[in-house]
């Protein structure tokens, strides 16, 4: 259970950190890390305020993950009731990122349609 917590909580580091950099302009668009959308690819501009929109659902998967971790490595639960505190975890912080992306997208296609008014 060391290394399942343990992966947790830097999967919940990674998420968090990464859309952080992306929202706050010192990672910008490239091929391996952040919302991977076309909408997002498109500019700078696009990509950092879809980041920007996507901090709230990225912090509360991030905050999930790590929370799901910490119990693996704090509680002394029977493995089955770890097991699905992992799952459980997994699942609700997917689904968090998975609704980061769609606003992360809504705000980058406003971007789209801001800089094609100009």
């Amino acid at each position: 259970m060391l290394i399942a917590a343990v992966i947790l909580m830097l999967a919940a580091i990674l998420i968090v950190g990464v859309n952080e950099a992306a929202a706050r302009g010192r990672l910008g668009i490239n091929p391996l890390a952040g919302i991977r959308l076309g909408s997002l690819m498109y500019s700078e501009r696009a990509w950092q305020e879809g980041h920007r929109a996507a901090r709230v659902p990225m912090i509360f998967a991030g905050a999930v993950l790590f929370l799901s971790g910490l119990v693996l490595l704090v509680l002394h639960l029977p493995e089955s009731t770890l097991s699905m505190t992992t799952i459980v975890g997994a699942i609700v912080a997917v689904a968090l990122v998975i609704v980061g992306a769609f606003v992360a997208k809504r705000a980058a296609d406003r971007v789209l349609v801001d800089d094609s008014d100009d």
